[in-house]
C-alpha cells in the first residue's frame, strides 16, 4: 500500500514531498498512528503557527486514548 504525502499551501497550492510504503502489516502489533507532532521533519514547521497549540493538544489527547 503506497500514500502520497503533499505539503499545502494557505492558498491551496498542493506539492507533493514524499510517499510512505507500507510492505507488510504486523497483525500483533498495536494500530499503526502517524503523529505530525512528534514526527516532523527536521527543519519543517507546522502551519499556521497559530494552530499548533490546539494540535499538540489534540495529539496528546489521541496518544493517551491509544
Amino acid at each position: 500500500m503506497t500514500y502520497l504525502v503533499e505539503t499545502v499551501r494557505a492558498n491551496g497550492h498542493r506539492k507533493p514531498c514524499a510517499t510512505l510504503t507500507l510492505h507488510e502489516v504486523d497483525q500483533d502489533a498495536s494500530r499503526p498512528a502517524f503523529d505530525p507532532m512528534l514526527n516532523t521533519p527536521p527543519g519543517w514547521e507546522l502551519r499556521p503557527r497559530w494552530l499548533t497549540g490546539l494540535r499538540e493538544r489534540a495529539y496528546e489527547g489521541s496518544r493517551e486514548g491509544r
